[in-house]
């Protein structure tokens, strides 16, 4: 069940869209892993997870605004910065679909990525930052980036990927996929707290029962 309209209502697709529509101005990032590990059909699904949530959404230049990036050894983004046509960002969703790059689990660099793409391109004022995170695996390099500050003349330490969603007042989802998801690190890059934002299922089928229930917690 949801609120909506100040009544308790069964959380269905017509009940989350009229959520949505009022409370649908945020700017969105989607991040997908697309690694090895992930086998081609399973991948698929969890795109298309993706694309039964934005289904739900209030796209619009004064609404919900979408960027696209998967992630594995490299971080590749798919259409353009924070999108608001919802056609454009179906054929991001559809060109991501297509085109899994099956290396390894970088997903330190995938947040960094994420959080530059916020702070560049993101709307400024009060505007909500969403991220939602899908992974089935540990990061290949753990959740700690390597800042080179040498060039600045001084040394500085290792920079926590995660302290990038949680200094910045960027609200983080974390959904974990499979019996090789490491959940320590889902609980690092979700906000707090995590119960609320960090979700765990045993297969990318299982993704079917909780897109309306992410959709109604990220509107």
């Amino acid at each position: 069940y949801t609120l909506l309209d100040d009544q308790c209502q069964l959380m269905t697709s017509s009940v989350i869209q009229q959520l949505c529509t009022q409370n649908g101005i945020f700017d969105l990032v989607l991040v997908m892993d697309g690694s090895g590990s992930v086998n081609n059909a399973d991948y698929i699904k969890g795109v298309e997870f993706f694309e039964n949530l934005v289904a739900q959404l209030d796209i619009g230049i004064l609404k919900t605004k979408i960027s696209i990036f998967q992630f594995s050894s490299g971080v590749e983004q798919y259409g353009d910065n924070f999108e608001y046509i919802r056609s454009d960002v179906e054929a991001s969703l559809n060109s991501m679909k297509n085109d899994q790059m099956n290396g390894a689990t970088y997903t330190d660099e995938a947040i960094e990525k994420v959080y530059e793409n916020i702070r560049d391109y993101g709307r400024g004022g009060d505007v909500p930052k969403i991220v939602i995170i899908m992974t089935d695996g540990e990061s290949t390099n753990g959740l700690i980036l390597d800042i080179n500050c040498n060039w600045l003349g001084f040394s500085c330490d290792d920079y926590p990927a995660y302290n990038y969603f949680h200094e910045n007042g960027i609200t983080a989802y974390a959904i974990g996929v499979g019996n090789g998801v490491n959940t320590n690190e889902l609980n690092l890059i979700a906000t707090d707290p995590d119960n609320e934002h960090v979700f765990a299922e045993a297969s990318y089928t299982a993704l079917d029962s909780i897109y309306l229930a992410i959709t109604n917690k990220v509107c």
